[in-house]
C-alpha cells in the first residue's frame, strides 16, 4: 500500500546512484564497463561500491555524532535545516501517504534539497569541536566518485551508440548512421 521509494530515491540519488533509471536493460552492462581490449573491468560497479561505502561511512559519522544532545542542538537551528526538513518530511510523507506510485521525476522539487541535507549530513559538528575537516575530505571524495562514474557514463553512451534498452535511446550518431530515421 505505501511505497517507500520516496526515502530510498533521497538517500540513493546524491550518491550518483540512479543511473539504472536511465540505462534500463543497458544497466547490466555500463556496471561491467568500461571494456578494456575486450575485458570487462567492473570499474563502474567499483565506483558504485565505493559511492556506497561513502554515504554509509557519512551516515554512521552522523548517527556517532548525533548522540551529543549538544551537538544535535547546534545543528538544526537553522533556516536550512528547516527547508530540508520539510521537504523530506512534507513532501516525502505526503506523497507516500497518497499511496500513488512515486515516479522519479517527482523529486525533481526536492532534487537539490538532497544534497544539501548529505552535505549536513557530512558537516556535522562533533562534540569535541567543529571537526568538519572530515566531512569535507569525504564530500570531496564523494565529487571525485561521482566525476569518475560520470566519465564513464559517457564512455558507456558514446561506444554503445546510447542505450537503446533505456530511456536514453539511441546516440544522435547512431541515429544519423541508420539514415537519419528518428523512430
Amino acid at each position: 500500500m505505501f511505497e517507500l521509494s520516496f526515502f530510498t530515491r533521497w538517500v540513493s540519488e546524491p550518491l550518483g546512484l540512479g543511473l539504472s533509471y536511465s540505462l534500463g536493460g543497458d544497466y547490466l552492462s555500463f556496471l561491467a564497463g568500461p571494456s578494456i581490449a575486450g575485458t570487462q573491468t567492473f570499474l563502474v560497479l567499483l565506483i558504485h561500491l565505493f559511492l556506497i561505502a561513502c554515504g554509509v561511512l557519512i551516515f554512521t559519522r552522523w548517527l556517532r555524532m548525533k548522540r551529543d544532545a549538544a551537538s544535535a542542538a547546534n545543528s538544526y537551528n537553522s533556516s536550512t535545516a528547516l527547508a530540508v526538513n520539510a521537504a523530506f518530511l512534507g513532501f516525502g510523507v505526503l506523497l507516500t501517504l497518497s499511496t500513488l506510485p512515486i515516479h522519479r521525476y517527482y523529486l525533481i522539487v526536492a532534487f537539490p534539497f538532497e544534497f544539501v541535507w548529505l552535505a549536513r549530513l557530512a558537516l556535522a559538528p562533533d562534540r569535541s569541536g567543529p571537526q568538519r575537516q572530515t566531512g569535507r575530505a569525504l564530500l570531496g571524495v564523494l565529487c571525485v566518485g561521482q566525476a569518475l562514474l560520470s566519465a564513464c557514463f559517457l564512455v558507456f553512451i558514446h561506444t554503445h551508440s546510447g542505450a537503446p534498452r533505456g530511456d536514453f535511446g539511441l546516440s544522435y550518431a547512431a541515429l544519423r548512421a541508420r539514415g537519419g530515421q528518428f523512430k
